[in-house]
C-alpha cells in the first residue's frame, strides 16, 4: 500500500473509530474530533480498502456528514453503492445455488462473504462483497459440480476424472467462473489444504450448523464456535505468499493461485543464485525461458527484489511498480512459487516469485505453443548497494 511508508496515525485512528462498536453518540463525538485533524483521504480510503472496511467507514462518516468535505463523502458513497449492488447480485446467485442443491438433497454451508456479513453486522452491505464460499462434504463434489454447471458455473481449471480424484484427496477447494466473471463461486470440501496439517471433521461441522437469513432466505452456516476456528485457520494462512498474491489478484478480477512445489524450487534456486553473487538479475542462474521449462507452463512471469525481510513489504513494492504489478496479474495464472535467500554477509535478503498458468494444451492443438514463456520481467528493490545488470525490461532474456 502506498501509505505504508508514511505515518498514518490520523487515518488509522479515524478508521478504527469508524469500525468501533462504541455507542453511536460517543462514536459521533469521537469522529468529529478526529475530523478536525488533517486527513489524507486517499490514504484513508486505501487503508479501508486494504482491510475490507470501506462500507463501515462510509456508514460511520455518513452520520457526521457535516464534519467532512462533501466530495469525499460522495466518493465513499459511490464505493458503498457499488459494493451494495455486488452484494445483492451475489445474494441472488447464492439463493439460486442453495435452492438448486437443496432440490437435489445436497447440503451446503455458505460461510464468509454474505453469511458472515449477516452474522457479524446483520447487513450484507457492510462487508466487502467478493465471491460466494460454500462448504460441502467431499463425497458431494461431483454432484455439486454438475448442479452449478446447470446454473452457468464452470470450473476455472479443467481437470480430467483422474486429476479430479487426485485433487479431491490433496486439495480443498474448486473455483468456478460464472457469466458475470471469473472466480465467482468457491466450493470447499476442507478448510485448508492437507499440508497445513489442520483437520476439521466436516460431518460434525455440518451437524453443529446454525440457521441465518441471507437476503430473506434462511440457510445454514457454521456455528459461532466453528466459525471462530475456521476464520482463525484462514487468518493463519492469509499471511502466506500465495494467499496474499491471491487476495490482490481477486480484487482485480483474476483467479487465485496456489503454491506449486516446482515453481517454489525454481524461485529458490534463483533467489540463492542472486544472493550468492549479491547481484540482482534475472539471468543470475541462466535465462528465464530455460529455468521455467521444467514447470511445463504455457505462460509464466518472474518478479525479483532485494532488501526487505518480509514478503508483505516486498509484495507492496511490486504492487507499486507497473511492470511487477502486470506480472502479479498474469491472466489465467493458477500457480505460484516464492522464495528468499540471504547474501553471504547475511545482511541482505533476495526474493524471487514465479507465477505461471496455461498448463493445459489449448483446444484443437496437440501440443503447447512453441514458446513456453511470454512475460515481461522487471527488477526492483529498495535503494542499496547490491549490484544490478542495468536492464530495466527483459523480454525472453533480451535486455531492452
Amino acid at each position: 500500500m502506498t501509505g505504508t511508508r508514511a505515518t498514518l496515525d490520523a487515518e488509522w485512528s479515524l478508521l478504527l473509530a469508524a469500525c468501533s462498536t462504541i455507542p453511536s453518540q460517543e462514536k459521533a463525538e469521537c469522529l468529529r474530533s478526529l475530523l478536525r485533524e488533517p486527513i489524507r483521504w486517499e490514504h484513508l480510503v486505501e487503508l479501508a480498502d486494504r482491510h475490507g472496511t470501506q462500507p463501515l467507514l462510509y456508514q460511520a462518516l455518513a452520520g457526521v456528514a457535516d464534519a467532512l468535505p462533501a466530495e469525499h463523502l460522495q466518493s465513499l458513497k459511490q464505493m458503498y453503492q457499488t459494493n451494495l449492488h455486488k452484494a445483492l447480485f451475489l445474494s441472488r446467485e447464492l439463493i439460486r445455488i442453495v435452492d438448486q442443491l437443496a432440490t437435489l438433497g445436497i447440503e451446503a454451508l455458505p460461510y464468509k462473504g454474505l453469511a458472515l456479513a449477516e452474522v457479524a453486522y446483520g447487513d450484507i452491505a457492510l462487508r466487502h462483497a467478493g465471491d460466494i464460499d460454500l462448504l460441502i462434504r467431499p463425497r458431494d463434489f461431483p454432484r455439486v459440480r454438475d448442479a452449478v454447471r446447470e446454473l452457468g458455473y464452470v470450473p476455472h481449471l479443467a481437470l480430467s476424472e483422474a486429476q479430479e480424484r487426485a485433487y479431491l484427496k490433496t486439495g480443498y477447494e474448486c473455483a468456478f467462473d460464472g457469466v458475470a466473471g471469473p472466480n465467482l463461486l468457491e466450493v470447499q470440501w476442507a478448510i485448508q489444504p492437507r499440508f497445513y496439517a489442520i483437520d476439521f471433521d466436516m460431518d460434525r461441522l455440518f451437524q453443529r450448523a446454525v440457521t441465518v437469513s441471507v437476503a430473506g432466505r434462511p440457510m445454514k452456516t457454521p456455528s459461532s464456535e466453528d466459525l471462530l476456528l475456521v476464520l482463525s485457520a484462514h487468518a493463519a494462512a492469509a499471511g502466506s505468499p500465495a494467499e496474499m498474491i491471491s487476495a490482490f489478484r481477486l480484487k482485480h478480477g483474476e483467479a487465485k493461485v496456489v503454491r506449486d512445489a516446482t515453481l517454489d524450487r525454481i524461485a529458490l534456486e534463483q533467489a540463492r543464485a542472486m544472493a550468492g553473487k549479491d547481484h540482482l538479475s534475472h539471468d543470475a542462474l541462466g535465462s528465464f525461458s530455460r529455468r521455467i521449462a521444467p514447470s511445463k507452463a504455457g505462460r509464466a512471469a518472474e518478479n525479483i527484489a532485494y532488501g526487505y525481510e518480509s514478503f508483505e513489504k516486498t509484495l507492496d513494492q511490486w504492487i507499486d511498480s507497473s511492470g511487477h504489478r502486470k506480472n502479479l496479474l498474469l491472466h489465467n495464472a493458477s500457480r505460484v512459487g516464492v522464495a528468499s535467500a540471504r547474501d553471504p554477509s547475511g545482511k541482505r535478503t533476495y526474493w524471487a516469485m514465479v507465477i505461471a498458468g496455461d498448463y493445459e494444451p489449448k483446444p484443437g492443438k496437440g501440443k503447447r505453443d512453441k514458446e513456453p514463456v511470454v512475460a515481461v520481467k522487471r527488477e526492483g528493490g529498495p535503494s542499496g548497494s547490491a549490484k544490478s545488470d542495468g536492464c530495466h525490461i527483459k523480454l525472453l532474456s533480451l535486455c531492452i
